[in-house]
């Protein structure tokens, strides 16, 4: 790996990838060049000289949107409106309330224990990127939707939410499924916690966002947006926002503020266009 291979690989990459993708991958291969370089593999000056090769430059519009609050009432409406199992609709209405409460990532979500809750405050203990720990904060709204789905749950250590399957039961544990080899040996499967796939908490707001009417793909991830666009928009300060949605760096909370498209969509609607009407 020096400079005329690195050279090469990122002009290979940028002919077939979007420009954060490519970055992305440069950063691991300079990685590679440094632990290289920390194994006497490379000189210092191979190593400088390898690693000099600049990231692609670009800008790209935002990915993802902000939901309305009439959107998320939506949303919220269609799970209690669950007539075929209502369990199942009061666990993904108290979901879908706390993310839009307390910004989760779904990893976080599915992470939730019993015991990381405190209703009486409001609060969660969340266990997020690299097991760093952080406290989030539950509206009155949130805290009572997940009282509710606590009522039908229990108060049993274990997991916040757990599965329910078809008839509307709540299930606890589950079969461990078992690999290839696993399963040529004949290793019985073991019983295991029934906890969330971080899957499944796409495919319940996907399916949700169906029944809402939802015109816009929604995903998980826009409710976290939503949470910091409506955070900031009602003024509170970006250093504490950045802190309850778990970023180190400030600037990564504002790549999730979507308010900037709506201000401008707002201003250019003020614009009078002297096109004459039918």
């Amino acid at each position: 790996l020096n400079y005329g291979t690195v050279t090469a690989i990122k002009a290979w990459l940028d002919s077939k990838y979007a420009p954060a993708t490519v970055n992305r991958y440069l950063c691991a291969v300079r990685r590679v060049i440094k632990e290289a370089w920390r194994h006497h593999l490379i000189t210092a000056e191979e190593y400088q000289r390898a690693t000099d090769v600049q990231s692609v430059s670009s800008q790209r519009l935002p990915t993802g949107r902000e939901l309305e609050n009439e959107e998320i009432r939506s949303l919220i409406e269609a799970c209690l409106q669950d007539e075929d199992n209502p369990t199942l609709g009061i666990r993904d209405a108290a979901i879908i309330s706390l993310m839009y409460s307390s910004g989760l990532r779904r990893a976080e979500v599915v992470k939730l224990d019993l015991e990381d809750l405190d209703l009486t405050h409001g609060e969660l203990r969340v266990i997020g990127k690299r097991n760093k720990e952080r406290k989030a904060f539950l509206a009155q709204g949130a805290i009572r939707a997940v009282q509710k789905w606590i009522d039908l749950r229990g108060v049993e250590p274990g997991p916040l939410f757990y599965s329910v399957n078809k008839g509307g039961n709540i299930v606890r544990y589950r079969r461990e499924r078992l690999r290839g080899g696993q399963k040529q040996s004949g290793t019985p499967p073991k019983r295991i916690i029934a906890r969330l796939s971080d899957q499944t908490i796409y495919h319940l707001l996907d399916k949700r966002a169906m029944q809402a009417g939802l015109i816009k793909k929604t995903t998980p991830h826009d409710m976290r947006r939503t949470f910091v666009s409506d955070l900031l928009d009602v003024g509170v300060d970006l250093a504490t926002v950045s802190r309850m949605a778990g970023h180190e760096d400030t600037n990564t909370t504002k790549r999730y503020d979507r308010r900037s498209s709506r201000v401008m969509q707002e201003a250019a609607e003020k614009l009078n266009v002297p096109y004459p009407e039918d």
